[in-house]
């Protein structure tokens, strides 16, 4: 029963030494002294987190970026709205004109036309351009600006397709003083007016 006890009492004094030396080790390493104040990195993210899309920055100028492969995806043409929208009646078309492997200099444009201005075409702040999505943001035009997130329905050469078929897809947006006065998910056909 001697043996036992000690056994025992051995046992315990491990058990205890092992406590103990856990909660001295734990409480080093949460004691910060006033000269070590951890300095924590301010993180900032390219774009928000929980958005799957980029959206343009709010001021910008000119910023065109076309990222596929020329040799497998050409999207150049005229998209008009299929149907009629009265909310964006005053809306022509998206004319999208994207540097060719040939070209030099490398030329580029993103515009959209508008009915009531006849042919002049207003050029983008900001488009992006790959072989699935097409963004774009148009510069404030009487307190009233547009902005356009879209994908391709058609792969290829986007305007080998059969007449009034949609191209493209994707939520148009008018906005007057920070305000959207009207937002509306479009089809789009393309006319091909080539050189």
């Amino acid at each position: 029963m001697n043996r036992l006890t000690l056994k025992m009492a051995i046992v315990t004094l491990t058990f205890l030494c092992g406590i103990a030396s856990h909660l001295l080790v734990r409480a080093d390493r949460t004691k910060v002294l006033p000269s070590e104040t951890p300095v924590v990195a301010e993180i900032r993210y390219a774009m928000p987190v929980s958005s799957p899309l980029p959206t343009p920055p709010e001021t910008c100028t000119d910023q065109l970026f076309f990222d596929y492969d020329r040799k497998t995806f050409d999207p150049t043409g005229s998209y008009y709205i299929i149907g009629n929208v009265a909310e964006f009646s005053e809306f022509d078309s998206i004319e999208l004109w994207p540097p060719h492997i040939d070209s030099k200099p490398k030329v580029a444009f993103i515009g959209v036309a508008f009915a009531a201005v006849g042919h002049s075409v207003d050029p983008v702040v900001f488009g992006v351009v790959t072989s699935r999505r097409l963004i774009f943001k148009l510069p404030s035009r009487d307190d009233v600006e547009y902005h356009f997130v879209g994908e391709f329905l058609r792969g290829g050469t986007v305007y080998d397709a059969p007449p009034g078929q949609a191209v493209l897809k994707g939520r148009l947006t008018k906005s007057k003083n920070g305000h959207t006065i009207a937002g509306r998910i479009l089809k789009f056909r393309i006319e091909y007016h080539g050189c």
